[in-house]
């Protein structure tokens, strides 16, 4: 690497360490963490949906089928995935829109989606947990690979680097629009301030409008996953573009739109309470960090 090159990265780097506040990644890391970890068993019902095109009923009776031993396979890359996701996300967000509007002087709504828009260009980064992840809660991999790091040595071995950011197009798409969602429609519709006295019923807002703002984003952007998981889901091979493998998934789902929210109802009750969780959690945590 270049003199310049290692300039220009101490550079940005010292930059960054100015811009970005530590209390913003460990508020959201710490909201997710609790979030994901709660509502992980609706999690692999709705992929169980997506990866066979199955309804709930007969998603939640091959799980009862495998037992409690296999309820939390998985949980490891996607409890990395989402902490660090939602760390990023607000972490990343607060300090470059902050940035942006002090130094720039651009206007509020400006500033937020561009923020928002490199926050979620940044989340794409994560997506060697999602691959492993789909992997490992893939019933037909259960023999074939035992853990997590037993998947990632033979991905490695046998298929490179470059395997791990299979379906990272879709991915980066897919995060861009939901963050840049999710925090407009925040911004637009939280109040900072909420006129009642009783923080219970503060709480209860938020968690609410969180809950529902987050639940209709990613509801939204469902069918992106549908075709994420089933570009990782498989290992090797030509690395198929996003749009050929929706066409696919289409045809095999008898050509009808409607057939590829299927797991989205329960995508949307996880979402509920997962989001209002994230809300709720960052909102009183942050400020408890900035106190330090």
């Amino acid at each position: 690497m270049s003199y310049c090159r290692i300039i220009l990265l101490v550079y940005i780097s010292k930059r960054s360490v100015k811009i970005l506040n530590w209390r913003d990644f460990v508020a959201g890391w710490a909201a997710s963490t609790m979030s994901t970890t709660l509502v992980y068993p609706v999690t692999k019902i709705i992929s169980r949906q997506m990866l066979f095109g199955v309804y709930p009923h007969t998603a939640v009776f091959q799980m009862k089928k495998e037992g409690l031993k296999y309820l939390f396979r998985g949980i490891l890359p996607q409890l990395y995935q989402r902490t660090l996701q939602t760390s990023i996300m607000f972490g990343i967000f607060e300090g470059s829109k902050s940035y942006m509007k002090t130094k720039y002087n651009i206007s509020n709504r400006t500033s937020l989606l561009l923020a928002a828009a490199l926050a979620g260009s940044c989340e794409s980064i994560l997506t060697p947990f999602e691959r492993v992840q789909i992997l490992l809660i893939d019933p037909n991999n259960y023999y074939r690979f035992k853990n997590t790091c037993e998947t990632v040595n033979k991905i490695v071995r046998n298929n490179g680097l470059k395997e791990f950011y299979r379906g990272y197009t879709v991915i980066l798409v897919r995060n861009v629009a939901n963050t840049c969602a999710y925090f407009f429609l925040k911004e637009e519709l939280i109040p900072k301030e909420l006129p009642f006295e009783s923080a219970a019923v503060r709480t209860a807002i938020k968690f609410g409008a969180g809950a529902l703002i987050g639940a209709m984003v990613t509801t939204t952007t469902f069918p992106l996953n549908v075709v994420k998981i089933a570009s990782q889901r498989v290992i090797g091979g030509d690395n198929r573009s996003p749009w050929q493998v929706y066409r696919t998934i289409y045809k095999l789902r008898g050509r009808r739109f409607t057939r590829m929210y299927l797991g989205g109802y329960p995508n949307y009750l996880r979402a509920l309470l997962q989001w209002g969780l994230i809300q709720v959690t960052y909102d009183h945590l942050k400020p408890l960090l900035y106190e330090i």
